[in-house]
């Protein structure tokens, strides 16, 4: 995990680009993931759309609850450990909270800057 990701365990260690920072890394500080995408894993929470709600873990692509108070967060982060770096590992908060490990991700279509 150490190679792709910024979690608790690594921030503030040198990594491929010297961004040795602790806090978010620039991206391509970390090698690219097996489908060629940089920090995926790690460096910010990332907020999702779906409600908290039940997941067995068993769903593939569980649709989210209809309403609720706390949105998923996926993804890990810097500030948190690296077995929170799962894709699989959800976290929820209320969608008001601020914090330097929550964010988004940006997605552009190759070409596109």
């Amino acid at each position: 995990m150490a190679a792709v990701a910024r979690y608790k365990g690594n921030a503030g260690a040198t990594v491929q680009n010297g961004d040795t920072d602790v806090g978010t890394a620039k991206v391509g500080s970390y090698l690219p993931n097996a489908w060629g995408l940089f920090n995926l894993h790690g460096n910010v929470w990332e907020w999702c759309l779906d409600w908290r709600g039940n997941y067995s873990g068993a769903d593939s692509d569980p649709k989210g609850a209809p309403t609720g108070s706390s949105r998923v967060l996926r993804g890990g982060r810097w500030a948190g450990p690296a077995s929170g770096c799962a894709s699989a590992y959800r976290g929820n908060d209320r969608p008001s909270v601020r914090y330097s490990h929550y964010g988004f991700r940006v997605v552009l279509a190759p070409g596109q800057q």
